[in-house]
């Protein structure tokens, strides 16, 4: 069911091309357009063949922080948390130099292959994530936040690697909260790094 429906998702905003739907034991309820039904056979039939230990359903978390840099008279990670501090400087070497803190964390729990979205008043992060056999996890991933800042991409990781991605922010630091502020930053960097998830 949840492979299918990844099939079918297209995107934010975007009608999904089809829909399953779990029916009897060991049975789906697919609606879906003629012409995409042979697709969903072939997919069906590879699940088949694969090996029970892969095809398991698997849990897969994604922590994610957003991290403000401002500019100051020499690097400072010392506010950073021991899970990302490490990946942010060595990001913060190839950098002017910054005082690093954290403007928010959160993580998110889906079911691998499955969409998953948290959406509050000051942010919203969409993901969905997959599992391979090696281990690593393939994740499609986009993090918004009010004014425009925010990102989008495609990544693969190995379960506790930290991956940055680093965004200017037009205009730099203007306000005494700035420590809390994404507007008022001069960069913004996005940490995503996934975690041990344990069947619930």
């Amino acid at each position: 069911e949840e492979v299918l429906n990844r099939v079918f998702w297209r995107g934010e905003n975007t009608p999904l091309v089809g829909r399953a739907h779990q029916g009897a034991p060991g049975s789906v309820i697919v609606a879906a357009p003629r012409s995409a039904q042979s697709d969903v056979a072939a997919v069906i039939e590879r699940l088949n063949k694969l090996d029970p230990a892969v095809a398991e359903p698997k849990n897969v978390r994604l922590s994610y922080w957003m991290v403000g840099g401002n500019k100051a008279a020499e690097v400072d990670v010392s506010a950073l948390p021991a899970a990302i501090a490490p990946a942010m400087t060595e990001v913060a070497a190839n950098e002017a130099p910054m005082r690093y803190t954290v403007l928010f964390h959160d993580s998110l729990l889906s079911l691998d292959g499955a969409h998953a979205r948290v959406t509050t008043s000051e942010f919203q992060i969409g993901q969905v994530a997959s599992v391979r056999p090696t281990g690593t996890i393939i994740a499609d991933i986009e993090i918004d936040f009010p004014g425009g800042v925010g990102t989008q991409s495609k990544v693969e990781l190995a379960t506790g690697q930290a991956l940055v991605l680093g965004q200017n922010v037009v205009g730099g630091a203007t306000s005494a909260n700035s420590s809390a502020n994404p507007a008022v930053s001069d960069a913004i960097f996005y940490v995503v790094r996934p975690e041990p998830a344990a069947a619930q």
